[in-house]
């Protein structure tokens, strides 16, 4: 629902009511616009109070025309209403909802001139506090180079290029976004009217109705998406500073500590050592088991290890490695930074994963976890971040702020590289993070595998490399429980 003209909301949320006083009774009000606090962040409790306000000033504004009245007070409803009348002064008994202070019920003597006074009365309030009809503009003209289309076709030809490319949840996530500024908009408006200022206030009304920071950043950016995309098919004037969808959400430094405190926790060396124990590996399947170690070693994120190929897997300038890519079927990435190559750490190698990738070559397979399926809820990795939810709560992992689940492992990766002292490009490359900026853009250089793995070895830059990677785990013993029997499958059923 659009917020009413007549509601402002103030940045710190609070609702304002402002009303632009009638250009003849300037003069007599000595003021041209009304504004007053309502005193609630609530957008419906606002809007109650508000149409309460514009009953009393319309009703207000029409005895002040007939009386040519000198800056009184406002009067209340119940002045208002007892004199109004054509000429005539008469009280009138009215009953209101105490919630809303919505009049429900005007009492009169009973006669039909006091009937006809009140209902002129009423007729007076409620007429004139309906805005004026606005007349109908000119549709704008097309610019130049634009090929017109509206919201809706756009929508619908938009999502259909990433059917089949990105994680279903992904696109459900997408759709459920702009769709949801289309409905807000119209669908039937052409692409190139809408202004930054429309999805300003389309953030505006999905905040008013509780949805966070975090979720309105998100739906942000999948409308992002679709204007570069829209620039692109020549629906909306191009350049970056002309998109409608950017720079709209703002943190405050208390909002980014707030997200960093609630949100995934890495996990401590502890807590590491407990979960990777050969005994507790050797309870879970061999997937979850090569999905847990293949993600406390990488830092790649669930989706990318559950789709990983065997072709994924090959030899680079002597250092095995492994592609994250969105190239094969059923794969996708989060975003371009995400396609990478980095090695094999040397504890994936004596666990025995290169001999698991050439018996599963050997067997017709094509996939590092065959039984993953591709297009579920969380892309192929959804089996991935359930049996390792499972796997935390079995061994009672949790903190007391926060959460823990397969990203800690990603969190965890990428605070022991940094202790390690991995330079920081190397370490966003290493788990598929953007280096951005001018500067790593045009004059950077992509890191080799050798590189990930050993660093810079030589020279005044000499830097650490991901082999040096360890958590002191019992690795024979973590080898032998990847090669054990899967457990029995638990029965479902009642306890």
């Amino acid at each position: 629902m659009r917020t009413p003209h007549y509601l402002v909301r103030h940045r710190s949320g609070v609702w304002h009511f402002r009303l632009r006083v009638p250009r003849s009774l300037c003069p007599v009000l000595g003021v041209s616009v009304i504004k007053r606090s309502l005193g609630t962040c609530d957008v419906l409790r606002a809007r109650a109070t508000a149409y309460v306000l514009g009953l009393r000033y319309a009703a207000y504004f029409a005895a002040a025309r007939e009386a040519a009245m000198p800056k009184p007070p406002p009067p209340s409803v119940a002045d208002i209403l007892a004199n109004v009348g054509a000429g005539r002064t008469q009280d009138w008994t009215l009953e209101r909802d105490p919630a809303s202070g919505m009049l429900t019920k005007i009492t009169t003597d009973g006669s039909a001139q006091d009937n006809a006074g009140a209902l002129d009365a009423m007729r007076i309030v409620f007429a004139s506090a309906l805005p004026p009809a606005r007349p109908s503009a000119p549709p704008e003209a097309v610019p130049a180079g634009i090929v017109a289309n509206s919201l809706s076709a756009a929508t619908s030809t938009y999502l259909a290029t990433l059917k089949g490319r990105i994680p279903a949840k992904t696109l459900t996530q997408k759709r459920a976004a702009i769709e949801s500024f289309a409905k807000y908009k119209g669908p039937k408006v052409d692409v190139h009217t809408v202004s930054r200022t429309d999805v300003s206030q389309w953030l505006d009304s999905l905040r008013t109705s509780g949805l966070t920071t975090s979720t309105l950043e998100n739906k942000c950016a999948y409308l992002k998406g679709f204007f570069t995309w829209a620039q692109g098919a020549g629906h909306y004037p191009v350049g970056e500073e002309r998109n409608p969808s950017t720079k709209h959400i703002q943190r405050g430094k208390n909002e980014k500590r707030q997200r960093r405190k609630h949100g995934f926790k890495a996990l401590t060396l502890e807590q590491v050592r407990k979960l990777y124990a050969p005994k507790v590996l050797a309870g879970t399947n061999t997937q979850t088991r090569w999905g847990a170690v293949i993600g406390l070693y990488t830092g790649a994120r669930v989706g990318e290890v559950g789709q990983l190929a065997l072709g994924d897997f090959f030899d680079d300038d002597g250092v095995w490695s492994m592609n994250i890519t969105d190239e094969g079927v059923g794969q996708s990435v989060k975003n371009e930074a995400s396609v990478r190559t980095i090695p094999v750490h040397p504890d994936l190698v004596r666990l025995g994963l290169r001999e698991r990738v050439d018996a599963l070559l050997a067997q017709g397979e094509t996939q590092l976890f065959p039984r993953a399926k591709a297009g579920s809820v969380n892309g192929m990795g959804n089996w991935l971040s359930k049996a390792y939810g499972r796997l935390l709560v079995e061994q009672d992992i949790r903190v007391v702020v926060g959460k823990v689940g397969f990203h800690s492992l990603r969190k965890t990766v990428i605070q022991a590289l940094k202790d390690l002292g991995v330079r920081e490009e190397a370490r966003k490359e290493y788990v598929g993070h953007e280096n951005a900026g001018e500067h790593h853009e045009v004059y950077g250089k992509i890191f080799s595998a050798r590189q990930l793995l050993y660093g810079v070895a030589s020279g005044p830059f000499q830097t650490a490399g991901v082999e040096g990677l360890t958590f002191g785990l019992d690795l024979d013993g973590v080898g032998a429980a990847l090669t054990a029997p899967d457990p029995p499958r638990k029965k479902k059923g009642r306890k």
